[in-house]
């Protein structure tokens, strides 16, 4: 690795773990942005989920440019197995005692990884902390600010104590995806992610937030990409986005308090009423 080797010696390996599936354009500026972070002692996990548009040879010579910098460990697939079988076998390659989420389309902001390593060390009693990120477009021009209250509606405020994070993951979902840091021994006690539900980063966070695992740092260390191939385009994916979501918050339901389960109730009653609307949009075309 680049830098002071003695230096990294003082931190714990962490993994980044990078599911990749037709992100030739964006995999290089993911790829830097590790290597830029400050954070010195880190390996690159990556599972090529049967892309079709060129990220694999892109992956390939990044590898090769870069291998001496940063230790790499890639895993090619021929077929498309899917987003959540993917992260499975990306967490089952990670070698790290910590293990960072960065999609092949997003990239870190600089001590991204730093700050929520210094967040686990200040709180041993988190096994995981999510953030904030900026978000842009296909051509990095920035949309938001913030994912969290620009691109979606999440009241920050809620985040800073256990009851209220929860609260807030029960009725306003929120966390874009490459935000979360864990300590690996969150999967002995949460499992790793169903691979029977669509809506697998809602799920994971709950079991997460029902045992008060995770915390929340405010600061941005990430950005989130919006472009075409990750952006519901009609009323169908909304329905199914929707029906995953009533069908994740009822199977979590009994981890959580009496209050909270009544909170559940409120939002697949919404969520009922939303999925209806939907369907209206879809026979009317719109």
């Amino acid at each position: 690795m680049a830098g002071n080797p003695r230096a990294s010696e003082a931190f714990p390996l962490i993994s980044i773990r990078t599911p990749a599936y037709n992100h030739k354009k964006f995999v290089r500026q993911a790829f830097d942005s590790i290597i830029e972070d400050s954070y010195p002692n880190k390996e690159l996990v990556v599972v090529d989920d049967g892309s079709s548009d060129g990220t694999d040879g892109e992956i390939r010579a990044w590898v090769e440019r870069h291998g001496r910098d940063l230790p790499v460990r890639y895993v090619r697939r021929e077929n498309n197995l899917g987003i959540v079988n993917t992260l499975n076998e990306v967490i089952d390659l990670c070698r790290g005692d910590y293990i960072v989420s960065l999609a092949s389309d997003d990239y870190l902001l600089p001590d991204g990884i730093m700050k929520r390593y210094r967040y686990l060390q200040e709180n041993p009693q988190k096994l995981a902390v999510f953030s904030d990120c900026l978000v842009v477009d296909g051509e990095n021009c920035i949309l938001f600010e913030s994912g969290l209250t620009g691109l979606y509606k999440a009241r920050i405020r809620n985040f800073v104590t256990d009851a209220g994070l929860r609260k807030e993951f029960i009725s306003r979902w929120s966390v874009p995806g490459p935000v979360l840091m864990v300590d690996r021994q969150v999967f002995e006690l949460v499992g790793k992610y169903r691979e029977d539900i669509a809506v697998e980063d809602l799920d994971f966070y709950l079991r997460m937030a029902a045992k008060n695992l995770i915390g929340f740092l405010n600061e941005k260390v990430s950005a989130y990409r919006l472009h075409g191939g990750n952006i519901c385009k009609n009323p169908g994916q909304r329905i199914r986005q929707l029906s995953s979501m009533k069908a994740t918050l009822a199977f979590n339901r009994k981890s959580f308090s009496f209050r909270e389960k009544i909170l559940i109730l409120k939002k697949l009653c919404y969520l009922s009423v939303h999925i209806q609307f939907c369907r209206g949009q879809e026979l009317l075309g719109l």
